[in-house]
């Protein structure tokens, strides 16, 4: 089955110990291609922060190397990648309506997931829970089943 892997996801996965991907098995990865600027964005804060001795409380250990290598796993992310196609971001419009999102950025996530009828896995609890918890399978990592983190 293919999974739809949001931004928080990935994030923690570039940044875990040895291969962060390796449990999603043999799952299909599959993103919406905002997700490496997404990622990519949160790296470069961490990596800011840090230069600027202003971390934040969910990075207490992370240390400038740690953000590197995890830039250089995001590269090699075995993730598809979806491009933004005139169907996906007429899906997407429609799910923030639906949602009440002001923003496109979730919604894309989401409906890529309902056109490839996939599951979309986020550490996000809102989106998890929220309204587009009606539309589409939203799971988070420990949700997979066995052998999940």
């Amino acid at each position: 089955m293919t999974l739809v892997v949001d931004a928080t996801v990935v994030v923690a996965a570039c940044l875990a110990a040895g291969d962060g991907f390796a449990f999603f098995s043999d799952e299909a990865l599959l993103a919406p291609d905002l997700m490496w600027w997404e990622a990519g964005s949160t790296l470069h804060e961490y990596l800011w922060r840090l230069e600027a001795r202003r971390p934040t409380p969910d990075m207490p250990t992370l240390q400038r190397g740690d953000v590197l290598t995890g830039l250089d796993r995001l590269r090699r992310a075995p993730v598809e990648r979806a491009a933004a196609t005139e169907d996906l971001l007429d899906e997407a419009w429609r799910v923030a309506n639906r949602c009440g999102f002001a923003r496109l950025y979730d919604a894309a996530y989401v409906a890529l997931a309902i056109q490839r009828g996939a599951r979309l896995v986020t550490l996000d609890g809102r989106l998890r829970t929220g309204p587009a918890s009606r539309l589409a399978a939203i799971v988070g990592p420990t949700e997979l089943g066995p052998g999940s983190p």
